[in-house]
Parts: structure tokens; C-alpha cells; sequence
């Protein structure tokens, strides 16, 4: 009975927050450093270069660095491939890992990166940065590009949409690197993370 109801609340909010059938992920507050830009102009080039259509859904907070991104997906022609979901609960954001195709993190730089695990957590396949700290924590876990080479993370973004097998393998992959992550370290971790989300959500609430 827990599978149906989390099957349900799984539908249920991707109804809320309108995700398309594929699509992929990125959980980040729209700070500049997040290169959320990297992945626009992805989105172009994978299009122009492949032929091919890709949805993304970022979440997080937004900032008046929005500005900028939303004048370049819409100068690029892209803007309607995007969605920005904003603030979302712990269910949504379970509902959000459940029908992701990936995860891309296109950082440039971060202190550990905990989406990461949570990604290996939700069994999503990753696509990260090979930036600071990111190929540390992710490991053999992942899919790597230069964060500020949309050619190659459109690249990556192909490989990972139209390749069944490869997304399962990461997948695999990123449950084994999590395992190497002892209980209690992830824990605090995770802990970390839900409560920096927490409040950033009462901040962009209050």
C-alpha cells in the first residue's frame, strides 16, 4: 500500500508542477555561478547540431539574475524549453526525482555539491560539471563536462536522452558511489541540505 501511495503522490504532483514526459533537472537558486546559462545555450546547440528537442525544469529559488537567463533562452530561441518550478516541497522535489530523465549540474564551483547524492539516492542518472570538488564527490558516478562548453554538455545531453542502457548505468553506477558514502556521513549531509532548503524557502516566503 506505501508503493501505491507514493505512486500516487508522485502523480499527483508532477500534475501540480506540469512535467513533461521526459525532461531534464537541475535544483539550484539561479545565482550566476550555478551556470545555469550553460545549459540554455546547450539546449540551442543540441537542437541546431541533433536535431534534438530536450525539456528542463530547474528549481530553487530565483534571483534578478533570472533576468539575464530569461532574455538568453528567449534570444536563443529556447525559452519555451524551459520551465522554472521555483520553491518546491521535500514531496515535490521526490515527485521531480522520480520522473526526471537526468540530473545536470553545471556548477563552477561548489563546496561539495550534495544534488549529487541526491541524484544517486533517487537513482537518476547525473551529468556534472568536472569543476572544483564535483568530480571528487560523484566519482565514476556521473557523465562530465566543462562547465563552460555547452558543445560538450550537448553532447552529454544526447548521449544520456537517446542511450536507455546508458542512463541505467549510471544510475547503477551512482547507487554504488553513494555506498561508498558511509550511513552516517550522508545522513548529515542530506540533513544539510533539507534544512539550507528549508530556509531558503522562508526567506522567499517571508
Amino acid at each position: 500500500m506505501a508503493g501505491v501511495r507514493n505512486a500516487a503522490s508522485v502523480l499527483a504532483a508532477a500534475a501540480k508542477l506540469h512535467l513533461p514526459d521526459q525532461f531534464l533537472f537541475y535544483p539550484a537558486v539561479t545565482w550566476e555561478h550555478k551556470n545555469h546559462e550553460v545549459i540554455i545555450r546547450a539546449l540551442r546547440i543540441l537542437r541546431k547540431l541533433y536535431g534534438v528537442r530536450a525539456e528542463v525544469r530547474f528549481s530553487g529559488k530565483w534571483t534578478s539574475f533570472r533576468r539575464k537567463l530569461d532574455r538568453l533562452a528567449s534570444e536563443l530561441g529556447v525559452a519555451d524549453q524551459i520551465g522554472y518550478l521555483g520553491f518546491i516541497s521535500a514531496e515535490e522535489l521526490h515527485a521531480v526525482y522520480a520522473r526526471a530523465t537526468a540530473m545536470i549540474f553545471p556548477s563552477k564551483f561548489e563546496g561539495f555539491g550534495l544534488p549529487l547524492l541526491e541524484a544517486f539516492q533517487a537513482g537518476v542518472p547525473v551529468l556534472s560539471s568536472n569543476a572544483t570538488v564535483l568530480p571528487e564527490v560523484a566519482q565514476d558516478g556521473a557523465l562530465y563536462f566543462d562547465p563552460n562548453s555547452p558543445e560538450e554538455l550537448a553532447a552529454q545531453m544526447k548521449r544520456v536522452l537517446q542511450n536507455n542502457w546508458l542512463r541505467a548505468h549510471l544510475a547503477e553506477r551512482g547507487k554504488e558511489v553513494l555506498s561508498r558514502y558511509s550511513i552516517n556521513q550522508t545522513a548529515v549531509e542530506f540533513q544539510a541540505l533539507y534544512e539550507l532548503t528549508a530556509n531558503r524557502g522562508a526567506r522567499a516566503c517571508g
